[in-house]
Protein backbone atom coordinates (compact mmCIF):
# COMPACT_ATOMS: atom_id res chain seq x y z
CA UNK A 1 0.00 0.00 0.00
CA UNK A 2 2.93 2.37 1.16
CA UNK A 3 4.45 1.57 -2.65
CA UNK A 4 1.05 2.17 -3.91
CA UNK A 5 0.61 5.89 -2.67
CA UNK A 6 4.20 7.17 -3.60
CA UNK A 7 3.54 5.54 -7.12
CA UNK A 8 -0.23 7.20 -7.27
CA UNK A 9 1.68 11.07 -5.86
CA UNK A 10 4.15 10.13 -9.22
CA UNK A 11 1.50 10.12 -11.32
CA UNK A 12 -0.79 13.07 -9.77
CA UNK A 13 2.16 15.22 -10.05
CA UNK A 14 3.39 15.10 -13.48
CA UNK A 15 -0.61 15.31 -14.43
CA UNK A 16 -0.70 18.71 -12.40
CA UNK A 17 2.40 19.91 -14.34
CA UNK A 18 0.86 18.31 -17.64
CA UNK A 19 -2.15 20.47 -17.17
CA UNK A 20 0.45 23.74 -16.64
CA UNK A 21 2.78 22.33 -19.70
CA UNK A 22 -0.63 22.44 -21.91
CA UNK A 23 -3.35 25.02 -21.18
CA UNK A 24 -1.77 27.78 -18.69
CA UNK A 25 -2.07 30.70 -21.06
CA UNK A 26 0.79 33.36 -21.15
CA UNK A 27 0.48 36.70 -20.20
CA UNK A 28 -0.85 38.89 -22.86
CA UNK A 29 2.80 41.40 -23.17
CA UNK A 30 3.48 43.45 -26.38
CA UNK A 31 6.59 42.09 -28.33
CA UNK A 32 9.44 43.39 -29.97
CA UNK A 33 8.53 43.41 -33.22
CA UNK A 34 11.13 43.25 -35.86
CA UNK A 35 10.56 47.30 -36.91
CA UNK A 36 11.76 48.10 -32.86
CA UNK A 37 14.46 45.83 -34.32
CA UNK A 38 15.40 47.77 -37.55
CA UNK A 39 15.18 50.89 -35.74
CA UNK A 40 18.36 49.70 -34.00
CA UNK A 41 20.32 48.46 -36.81
CA UNK A 42 23.11 50.15 -36.43
CA UNK A 43 23.54 48.96 -32.72
CA UNK A 44 24.63 45.76 -31.58
CA UNK A 45 21.60 44.47 -29.42
CA UNK A 46 22.88 41.18 -28.61
CA UNK A 47 25.98 39.48 -26.55
CA UNK A 48 26.68 35.50 -27.40
CA UNK A 49 28.75 34.85 -24.70
CA UNK A 50 30.46 31.20 -25.50
CA UNK A 51 32.93 29.92 -22.53
CA UNK A 52 35.21 27.11 -23.29
CA UNK A 53 38.20 24.74 -21.60
CA UNK A 54 39.35 22.09 -23.47
CA UNK A 55 36.80 21.75 -26.29
CA UNK A 56 38.83 21.21 -29.51
CA UNK A 57 36.37 18.24 -30.86
CA UNK A 58 33.01 20.55 -30.31
CA UNK A 59 33.97 24.03 -30.81
CA UNK A 60 33.71 24.06 -34.69
CA UNK A 61 30.16 22.88 -35.01
CA UNK A 62 28.91 24.66 -32.20
CA UNK A 63 30.22 28.35 -33.45
CA UNK A 64 29.81 27.38 -37.13
CA UNK A 65 26.05 26.42 -36.05
CA UNK A 66 25.76 30.04 -34.42
CA UNK A 67 27.56 31.91 -37.30
CA UNK A 68 24.88 30.63 -39.88
CA UNK A 69 21.84 31.93 -38.57
CA UNK A 70 19.97 34.34 -39.80
CA UNK A 71 20.68 38.03 -39.32
CA UNK A 72 23.32 37.05 -36.61
CA UNK A 73 25.48 39.64 -38.33
CA UNK A 74 23.45 42.63 -38.01
CA UNK A 75 22.15 42.14 -33.99
CA UNK A 76 24.64 40.68 -32.47
CA UNK A 77 28.48 40.37 -31.49
CA UNK A 78 30.27 36.85 -30.59
CA UNK A 79 32.32 36.90 -27.35
CA UNK A 80 34.69 33.86 -26.61
CA UNK A 81 36.15 33.16 -23.41
CA UNK A 82 39.15 30.38 -23.70
CA UNK A 83 39.29 29.13 -19.81
CA UNK A 84 42.99 28.03 -19.93
CA UNK A 85 42.10 25.64 -22.24
CA UNK A 86 45.00 22.69 -22.24
CA UNK A 87 44.16 21.77 -25.92
CA UNK A 88 43.40 23.87 -30.12
CA UNK A 89 40.57 25.45 -28.66
CA UNK A 90 41.45 28.64 -28.84
CA UNK A 91 43.60 28.65 -32.42
CA UNK A 92 40.28 26.64 -33.67
CA UNK A 93 37.88 29.71 -32.56
CA UNK A 94 40.26 32.39 -33.92
CA UNK A 95 40.38 30.47 -36.83
CA UNK A 96 36.97 30.44 -37.31
CA UNK A 97 36.11 33.98 -35.94
CA UNK A 98 38.10 35.31 -37.97
CA UNK A 99 36.84 34.41 -41.07
CA UNK A 100 32.83 35.50 -40.48
CA UNK A 101 31.24 38.61 -40.76
CA UNK A 102 29.91 38.62 -37.40
CA UNK A 103 31.75 41.51 -34.92
CA UNK A 104 33.53 38.82 -31.85
CA UNK A 105 36.03 39.51 -29.17
CA UNK A 106 38.54 36.73 -27.68
CA UNK A 107 39.80 36.77 -24.24
CA UNK A 108 41.59 34.16 -22.86
CA UNK A 109 42.20 33.61 -19.24
CA UNK A 110 45.32 32.80 -18.12
CA UNK A 111 44.80 30.22 -15.38
CA UNK A 112 41.60 28.80 -15.05
CA UNK A 113 38.60 30.37 -13.74
CA UNK A 114 35.66 28.76 -14.25
CA UNK A 115 32.76 29.27 -15.98
CA UNK A 116 31.08 31.73 -13.68
CA UNK A 117 34.09 34.52 -13.29
CA UNK A 118 34.37 34.01 -17.10
CA UNK A 119 30.98 34.53 -17.89
CA UNK A 120 31.42 37.73 -16.04
CA UNK A 121 34.17 38.96 -18.08
CA UNK A 122 32.35 38.29 -21.29
CA UNK A 123 29.19 40.43 -20.18
CA UNK A 124 32.41 42.99 -19.11
CA UNK A 125 33.64 42.82 -22.43
CA UNK A 126 30.46 43.10 -24.43
CA UNK A 127 29.58 46.25 -26.41
CA UNK A 128 28.06 48.98 -24.26
CA UNK A 129 24.65 48.87 -26.64
CA UNK A 130 24.21 45.37 -26.19
CA UNK A 131 20.94 45.18 -24.33
CA UNK A 132 20.94 41.21 -24.13
CA UNK A 133 23.15 38.39 -23.34
CA UNK A 134 22.99 34.75 -24.75
CA UNK A 135 24.77 32.16 -23.05
CA UNK A 136 25.85 29.32 -25.36
CA UNK A 137 27.87 26.20 -24.23
CA UNK A 138 30.55 25.40 -25.99
CA UNK A 139 29.77 21.87 -26.83
CA UNK A 140 26.01 22.71 -28.34
CA UNK A 141 25.03 22.84 -31.65
CA UNK A 142 21.64 23.58 -33.51
CA UNK A 143 20.17 22.42 -36.37
CA UNK A 144 17.92 24.98 -37.24
CA UNK A 145 18.99 28.52 -39.28
CA UNK A 146 16.18 30.65 -37.42
CA UNK A 147 17.61 29.98 -33.45
CA UNK A 148 18.99 33.75 -33.29
CA UNK A 149 15.88 35.35 -34.67
CA UNK A 150 13.30 32.71 -33.19
CA UNK A 151 15.01 33.74 -29.91
CA UNK A 152 14.67 37.42 -30.17
CA UNK A 153 10.53 36.97 -31.21
CA UNK A 154 10.33 35.75 -27.81
CA UNK A 155 11.48 38.95 -26.39
CA UNK A 156 8.62 41.59 -24.57
CA UNK A 157 9.11 44.55 -22.84
CA UNK A 158 9.83 43.21 -19.49
CA UNK A 159 12.30 40.09 -20.12
CA UNK A 160 14.82 39.49 -18.04
CA UNK A 161 15.41 36.01 -18.41
CA UNK A 162 14.55 33.48 -21.37
CA UNK A 163 14.49 29.50 -21.01
CA UNK A 164 15.20 27.86 -23.76
CA UNK A 165 15.10 23.42 -24.37
CA UNK A 166 18.36 21.68 -24.79
CA UNK A 167 18.43 18.40 -25.73
CA UNK A 168 21.08 15.58 -26.22
CA UNK A 169 21.49 14.04 -29.43
CA UNK A 170 20.76 10.95 -30.81
CA UNK A 171 22.80 8.97 -32.88
CA UNK A 172 22.32 9.12 -36.41
CA UNK A 173 21.36 5.20 -37.87
CA UNK A 174 24.87 4.78 -39.72
CA UNK A 175 26.27 5.72 -35.95
CA UNK A 176 24.07 3.04 -34.29
CA UNK A 177 25.97 0.81 -35.87
CA UNK A 178 29.33 2.06 -34.80
CA UNK A 179 28.21 1.83 -30.94
CA UNK A 180 28.27 -1.25 -28.60
CA UNK A 181 24.64 -1.60 -27.01
CA UNK A 182 25.67 -0.05 -23.54
CA UNK A 183 26.69 3.27 -24.87
CA UNK A 184 23.36 3.25 -27.28
CA UNK A 185 21.36 2.40 -24.42
CA UNK A 186 23.23 4.95 -22.27
CA UNK A 187 22.51 7.79 -25.17
CA UNK A 188 18.55 7.20 -24.73
CA UNK A 189 18.28 6.93 -21.34
CA UNK A 190 19.64 10.48 -21.01
CA UNK A 191 18.08 11.99 -23.88
CA UNK A 192 14.12 10.89 -21.91
CA UNK A 193 16.22 11.96 -18.84
CA UNK A 194 16.44 15.56 -20.43
CA UNK A 195 12.86 15.23 -22.07
CA UNK A 196 11.30 15.02 -19.04
CA UNK A 197 13.46 17.73 -17.32
CA UNK A 198 12.54 20.36 -20.02
CA UNK A 199 8.47 19.08 -19.09
CA UNK A 200 9.81 20.15 -15.60
CA UNK A 201 10.99 23.31 -16.83
CA UNK A 202 8.24 24.47 -18.58
CA UNK A 203 5.45 23.22 -16.62
CA UNK A 204 7.09 24.65 -13.43
CA UNK A 205 7.39 28.00 -15.30
CA UNK A 206 4.13 28.21 -16.20
CA UNK A 207 3.29 27.53 -12.89
CA UNK A 208 4.78 30.59 -11.51
CA UNK A 209 7.46 28.41 -9.92
CA UNK A 210 10.62 27.99 -11.89
CA UNK A 211 12.90 25.53 -10.46
CA UNK A 212 15.10 24.60 -13.82
CA UNK A 213 17.16 26.14 -16.76
CA UNK A 214 19.79 25.59 -18.83
CA UNK A 215 22.94 27.81 -19.35
CA UNK A 216 23.71 26.03 -22.69
CA UNK A 217 20.80 28.10 -23.96
CA UNK A 218 19.43 30.99 -22.23
CA UNK A 219 19.19 34.78 -22.16
CA UNK A 220 19.46 37.63 -19.80
CA UNK A 221 18.98 40.96 -20.06
CA UNK A 222 22.46 42.71 -19.06
CA UNK A 223 21.53 45.23 -17.00
CA UNK A 224 19.46 43.01 -14.77
CA UNK A 225 22.42 40.68 -14.69
CA UNK A 226 24.82 43.60 -13.52
CA UNK A 227 21.95 44.72 -10.83
CA UNK A 228 21.73 41.03 -8.95
CA UNK A 229 25.10 39.99 -9.55
CA UNK A 230 23.87 36.52 -9.15
CA UNK A 231 27.39 34.33 -8.23
CA UNK A 232 28.51 36.91 -5.68
CA UNK A 233 28.00 34.66 -3.09
CA UNK A 234 28.66 31.02 -5.07
CA UNK A 235 32.16 31.11 -6.47
CA UNK A 236 32.89 28.38 -4.42
CA UNK A 237 30.23 25.80 -6.24
CA UNK A 238 32.00 24.52 -8.92
CA UNK A 239 28.51 24.33 -11.04
CA UNK A 240 25.32 25.85 -11.13
CA UNK A 241 25.20 29.17 -13.04
CA UNK A 242 22.04 29.21 -14.79
CA UNK A 243 20.70 28.04 -11.86
CA UNK A 244 21.91 31.34 -9.02
CA UNK A 245 20.67 33.47 -11.76
CA UNK A 246 17.55 31.76 -12.30
CA UNK A 247 17.43 31.75 -8.10
CA UNK A 248 17.98 35.77 -7.97
CA UNK A 249 15.67 36.65 -10.96
CA UNK A 250 12.44 34.81 -9.21
CA UNK A 251 13.22 35.99 -5.84
CA UNK A 252 13.13 38.95 -7.10
CA UNK A 253 10.18 38.74 -9.78
CA UNK A 254 11.70 39.73 -12.56
CA UNK A 255 10.28 38.71 -15.71
CA UNK A 256 10.48 35.00 -16.75
CA UNK A 257 9.76 33.45 -20.13
CA UNK A 258 10.24 30.74 -21.87
CA UNK A 259 11.36 30.27 -26.37
CA UNK A 260 9.77 26.35 -25.92
CA UNK A 261 9.79 25.78 -30.05
CA UNK A 262 11.71 23.69 -32.63
CA UNK A 263 13.65 26.30 -33.96
CA UNK A 264 15.09 27.46 -30.75
CA UNK A 265 16.40 24.02 -29.44
CA UNK A 266 20.18 23.86 -29.06
CA UNK A 267 21.38 20.28 -29.02
CA UNK A 268 24.74 18.43 -26.88
CA UNK A 269 25.82 15.37 -26.54
CA UNK A 270 25.27 12.95 -23.65
CA UNK A 271 28.24 11.54 -21.37
CA UNK A 272 29.27 8.36 -23.12
CA UNK A 273 30.25 6.59 -20.05
CA UNK A 274 28.61 5.43 -17.08
CA UNK A 275 31.73 7.47 -14.93
CA UNK A 276 31.28 10.19 -16.57
CA UNK A 277 27.36 10.47 -17.02
CA UNK A 278 27.24 9.99 -12.45
CA UNK A 279 30.02 12.77 -12.31
CA UNK A 280 27.65 15.27 -14.04
CA UNK A 281 24.63 14.66 -12.57
CA UNK A 282 26.52 14.52 -9.23
CA UNK A 283 27.01 18.14 -10.11
CA UNK A 284 23.82 18.86 -11.18
CA UNK A 285 22.38 17.16 -7.80
CA UNK A 286 24.81 19.63 -5.66
CA UNK A 287 23.88 23.04 -7.35
CA UNK A 288 20.09 21.86 -6.91
CA UNK A 289 20.81 21.64 -3.81
CA UNK A 290 21.16 25.30 -3.12
CA UNK A 291 17.75 25.87 -4.54
CA UNK A 292 15.36 27.93 -2.72
CA UNK A 293 12.08 26.82 -4.20
CA UNK A 294 10.21 24.45 -1.88
CA UNK A 295 8.66 23.22 -5.17
CA UNK A 296 12.34 21.85 -6.49
CA UNK A 297 12.74 20.20 -2.74
CA UNK A 298 9.05 18.69 -3.30
CA UNK A 299 9.83 17.52 -6.75
CA UNK A 300 12.97 15.77 -5.82
CA UNK A 301 11.36 14.13 -2.85
CA UNK A 302 8.45 12.43 -5.24
CA UNK A 303 10.67 11.43 -7.97
CA UNK A 304 13.39 9.81 -5.91
CA UNK A 305 11.05 7.94 -3.58
CA UNK A 306 9.23 6.84 -6.44
CA UNK A 307 12.11 5.26 -8.12
CA UNK A 308 13.40 3.66 -4.41
CA UNK A 309 9.95 2.48 -3.84
CA UNK A 310 9.39 0.70 -7.39
CA UNK A 311 13.18 -1.15 -6.49
CA UNK A 312 12.12 -2.21 -3.13
CA UNK A 313 8.64 -3.55 -4.19
CA UNK A 314 10.98 -5.69 -6.53
CA UNK A 315 12.31 -7.30 -3.90
CA UNK A 316 9.14 -8.18 -2.45
CA UNK A 317 7.05 -9.24 -5.59
CA UNK A 318 7.71 -9.40 -9.13
CA UNK A 319 4.24 -8.73 -9.85
CA UNK A 320 3.59 -5.75 -7.55
CA UNK A 321 6.35 -4.43 -9.37
CA UNK A 322 5.38 -4.61 -12.94
CA UNK A 323 2.00 -3.63 -11.78
CA UNK A 324 3.66 -0.27 -10.21
CA UNK A 325 6.08 -0.14 -12.89
CA UNK A 326 3.47 -0.05 -15.69
CA UNK A 327 1.40 2.53 -14.08
CA UNK A 328 5.10 5.02 -13.90
CA UNK A 329 5.90 3.89 -17.89
CA UNK A 330 2.42 4.95 -19.13
CA UNK A 331 3.00 8.10 -16.95
CA UNK A 332 6.52 8.79 -18.22
CA UNK A 333 5.73 8.04 -22.12
CA UNK A 334 2.89 11.13 -21.69
CA UNK A 335 5.51 13.41 -20.17
CA UNK A 336 8.21 12.45 -23.30
CA UNK A 337 5.43 12.46 -25.45
CA UNK A 338 4.26 15.71 -24.97
CA UNK A 339 7.27 16.78 -25.42
CA UNK A 340 8.18 15.83 -28.30
CA UNK A 341 5.23 16.86 -30.13
CA UNK A 342 5.81 20.42 -28.79
CA UNK A 343 9.06 20.30 -29.57
CA UNK A 344 7.90 18.43 -32.76
CA UNK A 345 11.04 15.68 -32.21
CA UNK A 346 10.87 12.54 -33.94
CA UNK A 347 9.66 9.96 -32.07
CA UNK A 348 12.15 7.41 -31.09
CA UNK A 349 12.56 3.68 -30.50
CA UNK A 350 9.74 2.30 -28.36
CA UNK A 351 12.16 -0.55 -27.54
CA UNK A 352 14.87 1.45 -25.87
CA UNK A 353 12.14 3.62 -24.45
CA UNK A 354 11.17 0.90 -22.13
CA UNK A 355 14.86 -0.46 -21.36
CA UNK A 356 15.53 3.25 -20.47
CA UNK A 357 12.60 2.75 -17.96
CA UNK A 358 13.55 -0.09 -16.46
CA UNK A 359 17.20 1.23 -15.96
CA UNK A 360 16.30 4.76 -14.92
CA UNK A 361 14.89 2.92 -11.34
CA UNK A 362 18.57 1.65 -10.44
CA UNK A 363 19.96 4.37 -11.51
CA UNK A 364 18.02 7.19 -9.81
CA UNK A 365 18.70 4.65 -6.47
CA UNK A 366 22.65 4.74 -6.91
CA UNK A 367 22.66 8.18 -7.93
CA UNK A 368 20.80 9.17 -4.33
CA UNK A 369 23.13 6.64 -2.60
CA UNK A 370 25.92 8.67 -3.73
CA UNK A 371 25.18 11.71 -3.56
CA UNK A 372 24.57 11.02 0.03
CA UNK A 373 27.80 9.41 0.61
CA UNK A 374 29.16 12.96 -1.30
CA UNK A 375 27.38 14.88 1.60
CA UNK A 376 29.08 12.90 4.21
CA UNK A 377 32.36 13.20 3.02
CA UNK A 378 32.15 16.66 2.53
CA UNK A 379 30.54 16.85 5.71
CA UNK A 380 33.28 15.35 7.30
CA UNK A 381 36.18 18.09 5.60
CA UNK A 382 34.23 20.58 6.15
CA UNK A 383 34.73 19.85 10.67
CA UNK A 384 38.12 18.82 9.82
Amino acid sequence: MIFFIFVFFYVMYWLILSWYFYYTPQKNISSLDSKTLELKKESLLFSIVICARNEEEKIERCLQSILTQKDIEKYAEIIFINDASEDNTLRIAENILSKSKVPYKIHSNFIQLGKKRSIEKAIEMSHSDATYIIFRDADTYTESDEWFVSFISHLNKNTDLIIAPVIYSLPHKNELRKNIMTSKTLNYLQYYEGLALMHLTLSSLHASHPILCNGANLLVKKSTFKDLNPYADNYHIRSGDDIFLLNKIRDTKGGISDAFCSSCIVYTNAPNSIAQLFQQKLRWLSKTTHNTSCFNLFSAIVIGLTNVSLFLSLLLSLKLFCFLAGIKTLTDWWTIFSVEKKLKIRHTSYAYFFIAELLYIPYVCALIFNFFIQLQKNDRGTRI
